[in-house]
């Protein structure tokens, strides 16, 4: 992200196939999925979640190939997530918001 810019997401993952960016005091290159809004699309972060927890709802965005997010997956209240990266994931918005 340069040298102006040090950005800690609440949540981040990198896949296996990149782990050769995790340095020994600090992740060198976007990761694939961050849970934090910020300046992640500019950097070209893959994937960021949203969290409303005020209305109990997650959005999940990924980067197209012109660069610019687009919505992927979207739940309130007790209905459920999906991630691109991780395909099995199902995160179930009961269970985050209880």
């Amino acid at each position: 992200m340069g040298d102006r810019y040090v950005l800690q997401p609440d949540i981040l993952f990198i896949s296996k196939d990149r782990l050769g960016i995790i340095g020994e005091k600090a992740i060198m290159g976007p990761p694939d999925l961050v849970v934090k809004k910020g300046i992640y699309e500019k950097f070209g972060v893959r994937k960021y979640w949203i969290v409303y927890s005020g209305e109990r709802a997650i959005e999940v965005w990924v980067l197209n190939d012109k660069g610019k997010y687009e919505l992927f997956s979207v739940a309130e209240g007790e209905g459920k997530v999906k991630s691109k990266v991780l395909e099995r994931l199902e995160v179930g918005l009961k269970e985050v918001f209880k």
